[in-house]
């Protein structure tokens, strides 16, 4: 009885990842789209587009850090810090696969401890909103 409860969590678990990652990729498209406008039709500096995809990139991870612990209801940090890293990691997967000359040089590795770090603190306050 107990094995198929694990299992059952698992499964829930899974779903509610899948939710926040869809969320989070929506939020990261909305702002994207935002930025885009901004700097398009605005005298905005094309030399600040990485930090602008950065900032999207951490504000979209937060919002899925915080729907996933808030859905999870247990261990904020460490489902945070999951989501942070299978959020980059899909982004990686998407870049490959969209861009020919997409290159994985070392900034690709403070991009994920950032993600990580990122999903964390998302988690952390997901689990600590009542």
């Amino acid at each position: 009885m107990q094995k198929n409860n694990i299992w059952n969590n698992s499964v829930g678990n899974l779903s509610i990842y899948v939710k926040s990652l869809i969320r989070s990729y929506l939020i990261l498209s909305i702002l994207l789209l935002i930025s885009a406008a901004i700097i398009t039709y605005t005298d905005f500096s094309e030399n600040n587009i990485s930090i602008i995809t950065s900032v999207t990139m951490i504000l979209s991870i937060i919002y899925g850090g915080i729907y996933l612990s808030i859905n999870i209801k247990k261990r904020g940090w460490l489902h945070g810090a999951i989501f942070g890293f299978i959020y980059f990691v899909i982004l990686i997967i998407i870049g490959k696969l969209l861009f020919i000359d997409y290159d994985i040089n070392s900034k690709i590795y403070y991009k994920v401890f950032l993600s990580i770090i990122i999903g964390i603190i998302g988690g952390v306050i997901g689990i600590n909103i009542k």
